[in-house]
């Protein structure tokens, strides 16, 4: 919310003289903030849940998932499992560091799945000894909800490894 629009809506709380004055202020204000809110994610170059989404020019969805509303041909972003405060923005294997929660070993990171979804998981994975594993099925080893994620950079220990292309991470327990 802009600050002019901002103050104009305090000046007009401080001078309501109805209570339905000062409900349809506190409405607007809130209204204001959640607009504010969704201003942010689409600043960052991504569409927050509930946004259009699956034409030329729509914004990716923060969580990598459009989806068909159910009785209707629109597409809208809906929020991807075990995604918590992550987006497709935030990946661990690329540098970010973004933290979403804590869990087995410490604080939980936003890692990107081979879907293309953003997933909170904790800092314990494990490589497939039959290679790079190829969907959250070849996960289904692990934890319940265990996803299967991109690879490479920061993630790699070893280049030529099974887990430079892609590897096994289990939800956070207390997402953020």
């Amino acid at each position: 919310m802009e600050a002019q629009s901002f103050d104009r809506i305090t000046r007009r709380l401080v001078h309501a003289s109805s209570r339905r004055g000062i409900v349809l202020g506190t409405a607007v204000a809130a209204l204001g903030a959640m607009e504010s809110a969704d201003a942010g994610a689409i600043a960052a170059g991504c569409a927050p849940d509930g946004s259009h989404c699956g034409k030329a020019g729509d914004l990716a969805c923060c969580s990598g998932w459009c989806k068909r509303k159910k009785g209707s041909r629109k597409q809208i972003c809906h929020a991807a499992p075990n995604q918590g405060v992550c987006t497709i923005e935030d990946n661990r294997c690329a540098g970010d560091t973004t933290a979403c929660g804590t869990g087995l070993g410490g604080a939980c990171q936003c890692y990107l799945t081979l879907a293309g979804h953003s997933f909170c998981g904790n800092n314990q994975y494990f490589c497939l000894a039959s290679g790079p594993c190829a969907s959250d099925a070849d996960c289904a080893v692990g934890l319940a909800g265990t996803s299967c994620v991109r690879g490479g950079g920061e993630c790699s220990d070893t280049p030529g490894d099974s887990c430079s292309v892609s590897f096994c991470v289990g939800p956070c327990q207390h997402p953020s």
